[in-house]
């Protein structure tokens, strides 16, 4: 259309043809509605209609429910690895105040005068010119359960020691804690002493300054045993009041004595009935 309109113009002096600027406009729009028109899909095309989601969602058939597998997570046991592939033990879960405390230290909180604690508050030993019973007691109560621990005595003690537990920590301390009611004790020359700072019943063998005395305190039966040397020396006390915690791991002192405390053993099957 252009070249045509082209040919029909005015040659001018430089043998150029003018073009006339409306024609040109109109010719250009001609060419582009006829490009437009040569784009269209012809008619015979085949139209493939679209259905509404909704349509298609219904048309899809039910399926049956998929069993799925339990994901949830289930407790196993876990070793603990050492970072050179040594094996490691559990941490005890009774290092706490509960049933089957077995990890304790003595408390410099609850220790009297005179008293010093060594090896991380299991070593006690007292040291003094005067004559008294001094206590110190453990860090952490008994609260329920089984509980086994041993005293070793100390190759310097001169005196016989008061061994055993209370059921109370607010008392003073440079006392025995087995001359009240809420304290039982074993004393090394033999005897068992309860509420009482001078006399109590004979009981087992006496211990000072060689060996070890171990002490099973049951909570459910609320009874107290006591083996010395490995050697069961029987039922030390039994009373409802040491079913009820919480009760403390005690030890009183005279003069010049003192022990080691030894926890984390297994109790002796001869506790065990």
């Amino acid at each position: 259309m252009i070249a045509q309109q082209v040919e029909k113009g005015t040659p001018d002096g430089g043998g150029l043809f003018k073009v006339s600027p409306s024609s040109f406009a109109a010719d250009t729009r001609r060419i582009l509605q006829q490009f437009a028109k040569e784009a269209e899909p012809p008619k015979s095309a085949v139209q493939v209609p679209v259905a509404p989601a909704a349509q298609i969602f219904q048309a899809i058939p039910a399926m049956e429910p998929v069993a799925v597998p339990d994901c949830r997570v289930h407790e196993i046991p876990v070793q603990l690895m050492h970072p050179l592939g040594l094996p490691m033990a559990m941490p005890s879960p009774a290092s706490y105040s509960g049933s089957g405390v077995t990890d304790f230290k003595w408390d410099p909180d609850s220790c009297a005068q005179n008293i010093t604690l060594t090896d991380d508050n299991r070593a006690c030993f007292l040291m003094e010119g005067g004559y008294c019973f001094r206590t110190v007691l453990s860090s952490t109560p008994f609260i329920s359960g089984v509980h086994y621990w041993e005293i070793h005595a100390d190759p310097r003690t001169e005196n016989e020691l008061k061994i055993g537990v209370a059921g109370k920590k607010n008392f003073n301390l440079n006392t025995a804690f087995c001359d009240y009611e809420f304290g039982w004790g074993y004393y090394g020359l033999g005897q068992l002493r309860h509420g009482n700072n001078s006399a109590g019943p004979k009981y087992g063998k006496t211990f000072k300054n060689n060996g070890y005395l171990g002490l099973c305190l049951d909570m459910n039966k609320g009874q107290i045993c006591l083996a010395l040397n490995g050697e069961y020396l029987g039922v030390a006390f039994k009373d409802e009041a040491l079913r009820k915690g919480p009760i403390y791991a005690a030890v009183s002192l005279l003069h010049k004595a003192g022990c080691k405390l030894v926890v984390n053993k297994p109790t002796p099957s001869y506790f065990v009935h």
